[in-house]
C-alpha cells in the first residue's frame, strides 16, 4: 500500500477538496475536515509549485478505508512552522474506529509519540522541530499484538532534502494499542497555520526524500576491446589470437588539423590458425606492434635518390614522389 500527494496539480487560493486533490497531485484523499487550501506561500524549490495551508479550526486532510499488510505503518510530511504551539498539538495521526496512535509535537517544538487515549510521550525528541524553514518528518507506528510489545520510530530532517537524519529517536516495548489503523490524518494546529507538503504513508518502508531523481552525465566514455574467435586449420600455426583496440577518433576544432604524425599507434596481434588437436592459452599471448610506414618527402621516380639529397628528374621535378619504397628500401629508384 502505498498513497502520496504533492499538492501540484491544484489551484493557488482554492479548497482542498476530495474530488480536487487528486490527478497530477497523486491520490485523492478521502476525507477533508474544514478548509484547507492550496497556496504558494513558502512553495519554492522542491516545494513548489503549492503546497497546503491548514489554519487553526478543524482543518484536516484524511486518507481512509486502508489495508495493511502487516502490522506498521510509515509516513510522511514536509512541515513548515512558524511558531510552536502554546500548548501541544498533534502533527499526524493513525486510527481505526476504537482507536489512534498519534506523532506529537509539544510547546517546545520536540516531537513524540503518543498513544492516542493517553499522555505518555514515547521515543521523544530532544532537538525541536526548525522554525521559518522546511523540514521533512518520518515516523513508524508499529502496532502490538498485545498492550506491552508495541514499537515506534521518529526521523526529523532539519535539511529537508537530506537522507541523513538530524535526529532519531525509538521506543519499544510500549503500548501502542492492538487495533490496525484503517486511516491516517495530517492535523492543523490548534493556535497556528501548518503548511504540509508531499504527505506520503506506506506498509513497505521508509518513504525518505520526495521526488528524487537522479542524472548521470560522464565526461569520459571508455573505449572497448573485442577479443576475435581463432580460425581453426592444420598444421602449427602462430599460438596467437587477434586483439583489435578502438580508439576514438581525433577532433578537429575550427582552424586546427591533424598529422599523420600525432595519430596513435594501434596494436594487433596475428590472428592463428589451428589444427584439430591444439588449444590457445590467450593470457600468454604476444602483442605486436604495427609500425606506421616510413614518410619519405624528397623523392622522384627516376632521379637519384640519396638520403639526405635529391636530384630531380623531368617527370617529376625537385618535389617528386613516385619512389617511397625504393627510397625506404634503399634500392635503386631507376632500377
Amino acid at each position: 500500500m502505498l498513497k502520496k500527494n504533492s499538492f501540484n496539480g491544484g489551484t493557488a487560493s482554492s479548497t482542498i477538496t476530495t474530488g480536487n486533490s487528486g490527478g497530477t497531485s497523486g491520490d485523492a484523499f478521502t476525507t477533508v475536515g474544514g478548509a484547507p487550501v492550496y497556496t504558494t506561500s513558502q512553495a519554492t524549490g522542491d516545494r513548489g509549485p503549492l503546497v497546503a495551508r491548514l489554519v487553526p479550526s478543524s482543518d484536516f486532510l484524511e486518507w481512509g478505508s486502508l489495508t495493511l499488510s502487516g502490522r506498521t505503518l510509515y509516513l510522511r510530511a514536509y512541515l513548515y512552522l512558524t511558531a510552536t504551539p502554546s500548548l501541544g498539538d498533534y502533527i499526524i495521526s493513525a486510527g481505526s474506529a476504537s482507536a489512534d496512535v498519534v506523532l506529537w509535537i509539544d510547546s517546545s517544538g520536540r516531537l513524540s509519540v503518543r498513544n492516542g487515549g493517553m499522555f505518555t510521550d514515547f521515543a521523544k525528541q530532544t532537538g525541536a522541530v526548525p522554525l521559518n524553514t522546511w523540514c521533512r518528518v518520518e515516523v513508524k507506528f508499529t502496532i502490538g499484538t498485545t498492550s506491552s510489545n508495541g514499537a515506534c520510530e521518529i526521523r526529523r530532517y532539519d535539511s529537508a532534502a537530506s537522507n541523513t537524519p538530524t535526529q532519531t529517536t525509538t521506543a519499544s516495548s510500549i503500548d501502542l494499542g492492538t487495533d490496525i489503523p484503517t486511516w491516517v490524518r495530517w492535523w492543523y494546529g490548534v493556535d497556528q497555520t501548518v503548511l504540509y507538503d508531499d504527505l506520503a504513508v506506506t506498509d513497505v518502508d521508509w518513504l525518505g526524500p520526495a521526488g528524487v531523481s537522479a542524472t548521470a552525465s560522464p565526461s569520459v566514455v571508455p573505449a572497448t576491446g573485442s577479443v576475435g574467435s581463432p580460425a581453426v586449420g592444420v598444421g602449427p600455426e602462430p599460438a596467437a589470437l587477434p586483439v583489435t583496440a578502438t580508439v576514438p577518433a581525433a577532433t578537429a576544432s575550427t582552424g586546427s588539423r591533424v598529422t599523420a604524425s600525432t595519430a596513435a599507434v594501434v596494436a594487433a596481434v596475428v590472428a592463428p590458425a589451428l589444427s584439430t588437436d591444439q588449444s590457445v592459452d590467450a593470457s600468454a599471448l604476444p602483442a605486436v606492434a604495427v609500425v606506421p610506414a616510413h614518410t619519405v618527402t624528397s623523392v622522384c621516380c627516376r632521379g637519384t635518390v640519396d638520403r639526405h639529397r635529391h636530384v630531380g628528374c623531368s617527370d617529376c621535378g625537385p618535389h617528386g614522389v613516385a619512389c617511397v619504397a625504393a627510397d625506404y628500401l634503399g634500392a635503386d629508384p631507376a632500377g
